[in-house]
């Protein structure tokens, strides 16, 4: 990304959150870490999705890191994108593993068990538990 891109990025609330995707190092979706609250990865994807940024996130599907894609994939499940099926499917069978965190615990799962949780809805369903107040 070339560095004017990049600082302009960082002047807008939407930019913040691309690159907070772009770069993300552990897929968190619901309440973790001893404060209980979200990952700074799922409120920047709340924050696309609240601006309809479909593409946006589809960007981050070719160009973040591998949790950042499941984010992006993830975002376009949940808001209806059209060809989301497809997209899907191309994650849907892979046997390599992402870092995931889920409370206090940070482990290492198969994306195949990520992609069948974001089809089955449960992260949709946690996408949006906000414990963000100080």
């Amino acid at each position: 990304m070339p560095l004017l891109d990049t600082i302009s990025k960082m002047t807008t609330a939407s930019g913040r959150a691309y690159l907070t995707l772009l770069r993300a190092d552990v897929f968190a979706v619901g309440l973790i870490g001893a404060s209980a609250r979200n990952s700074s990865a799922q409120r920047a994807l709340t924050l696309l999705l609240s601006e309809r940024a479909t593409g946006t996130l589809c960007e981050l599907l070719e160009r973040a890191t591998l949790p950042g894609q499941l984010y992006a994939l993830l975002g376009l499940s949940a808001s209806g994108h059209s060809g989301v099926e497809g997209l899907l499917a191309v994650y849907r069978h892979r046997t390599d593993e992402v870092r995931t965190q889920t409370a206090c615990f940070i482990s290492s799962q198969p994306i195949r068990d990520v992609v069948a949780r974001i089809e089955d809805g449960t992260y949709s369903g946690l996408l949006h538990s906000d414990t963000t107040a100080a």
